[in-house]
Order: structure tokens, then C-alpha cells, then sequence
């Protein structure tokens, strides 16, 4: 299972795989991607192991608009096929601005469950001190949009996350994990770009014209900001990719969000 995020600009694959409808083909492009993605690393580990490509089966979802949703067992070639609607839309990926630098599909990011303890300890870590603007912002919507992380609740006990309660603060046991995750995971299908924003600014991942985000006036500076000026005046503070790849994932999942937010378009997510 996969944290689907999805950067939700207009274009012509999902146009095009929702039959002039975007929302339904986008959902149809996450499942072909997610098809595919699954279908290309069972066929590289069968390899590596010397398997008979033909004797294997492996039981996807299939969303078509024409059909109801299935769960079938395909051979590798059955998802070659199934997945061939993609090939003829790659090329639209090559100049858009939500594809990762060409990527085909690129728009699609999608974070392999389960959250690894080391990757919930490095949130943890980057939880905001007391009596900083990022800890105010935080507290602010815990408060105001009730992040208690009960959201999470189903998560854990689906052993989503390898741990089976979120970490607190250890400067602020009011701020956790599970509000962090909470405004991720239980806000709605889509993350506004000012909703990205605000929780990037939690964990220090903005920077403003080369400072950190200290004050309103910078918090409200940063996120009035027209799209075209953000690449000049915003960096990104997301750490360098670490070792642990549980955190790799999460680092992935916090890019797509600033990425979303740096093209002013909201974050799908299929959790």
C-alpha cells in the first residue's frame, strides 16, 4: 500500500484518461501509475531471481470509467496492457512544471506504507521549539481545527506506522506527530497550496529570501507570494536525503508538498 500525493494541475493525460473529466482521470492515472510501478518491480525482482515471467500473477485494483472497480490477478503482460494507455501521454510530462524535471507522470509521488519509527523520530525532531512563530502557527491549528490525531488511529492499528502511538515534542508535549500527520491524512482529499504552507513552516522547510520564516510578517509575506516569484525568494529546508530510507520516504512526501505549494496547486491525497 502507497500514500498517493498528487499534484492537481490540469492537463491533457488526465483530461484525456477521464474522458474530458479531470478529477476521474486523475484517479485513473494514479492507478495506472500505481499498476505499473508494482508490475515493473515484480518483473525486475523475477528476473534477478530467475522466476518464469509467465507463471506469475498479481492481484491488482483496476479503476475504469466504463466499469466498476475490480480487483483482478494479471500476469505481467495483462499489466503491460493495462497500463499502455500511458505510453501515448508521456510526452505531455516533458515541459510541465509538476512532473519533477520531465518525469513521465511525474505529478504522481507516491510514499511506500508503512511510516518507519526512524522516519516519525526525524518529524519529531523537527517539531517547532517553544515561543517560535512555527510553534504558534502549529499550536494555532491544533486548536482552531481540532488535530487531535485521532485520524491516525485507523492507521496504527492497520500498521500503517510501525509505531503504535504517536511521538511527542520533547520541548512541547502538546505538539506531536500525529497533529502533524492529522493535517495531512485527515483534512480532505485535497491540500490547499496556503495549507502546505502552513504545515512546511511547522518543521522549518520554507526559507525567505534566505532567512528562516521568524515572524508574521514573514509567514505572511511568504505565503502572499505570487507563483512566479517563489523559486527566486523561497528555498526548501528539507534536509538532505538520508540514509534511512524510511526517512527518504518521508522526505519525498514533504517534496511533494512544497513542490504543490511552489506551483500554486493543490495536493491530492489517496492515503
Amino acid at each position: 500500500m502507497s500514500l498517493d500525493l498528487t499534484l492537481d494541475l490540469t492537463c491533457e493525460p488526465k483530461r484525456t484518461l477521464g474522458y474530458g473529466n479531470v478529477d476521474a482521470g486523475t484517479r485513473v492515472l494514479v492507478n495506472l501509475v500505481t499498476m505499473k510501478t508494482i508490475g515493473g518491480t515484480i518483473k525486475r525482482n523475477a528476473v534477478a531471481e530467475g522466476r518464469d515471467l509467465e507463471k506469475i500473477r498479481v492481484r491488482m485494483a483496476v479503476l475504469r470509467l466504463d466499469t466498476e472497480p475490480q480487483t483482478r490477478d494479471l500476469t505481467l503482460v495483462e499489466i503491460d496492457a493495462e497500463t499502455a494507455a500511458l505510453n501515448p501521454l508521456a510526452p505531455h510530462c516533458q515541459t510541465c512544471p509538476a512532473s519533477g524535471g520531465g518525469v513521465a507522470f511525474g505529478c504522481v509521488r507516491q510514499v511506500q506504507y508503512p511510516v518507519s519509527k526512524a522516519a516519525e523520530e526525524w518529524i519529531r525532531d523537527r517539531l517547532p521549539q517553544p515561543g517560535t512563530l512555527a510553534a504558534f502557527l502549529m499550536e494555532s491549528a491544533i486548536r482552531d481545527f481540532n488535530y487531535d490525531g485521532s485520524v491516525l488511529k485507523r492507521y496504527r492499528e492497520e500498521k500503517l506506522f510501525e509505531l503504535a502511538e504517536g511521538l511527542p515534542s520533547p520541548h512541547s508535549p502538546a505538539l506531536t506527530t500525529d497533529a502533524f500527520f492529522h493535517a495531512i491524512l485527515g483534512v480532505g482529499p485535497k491540500l490547499e497550496p496556503w495549507h502546505l504552507a502552513m504545515i512546511l513552516t511547522w518543521i522549518g522547510g520554507l526559507g525567505l529570501d534566505g532567512r528562516h520564516v521568524h515572524t508574521a510578517e514573514d509567514f505572511e509575506t511568504l505565503t502572499g507570494l505570487p507563483a512566479a516569484e517563489r523559486p527566486a525568494r523561497v528555498s526548501l529546508a528539507l534536509g538532505a536525503p538520508h540514509p534511512d530510507d524510511g526517512v527518504k520516504l518521508i522526505q519525498k512526501m514533504l517534496f511533494a508538498m512544497a513542490s504543490a505549494w511552489m506551483i500554486d496547486v493543490p495536493l491530492r491525497v489517496d492515503s
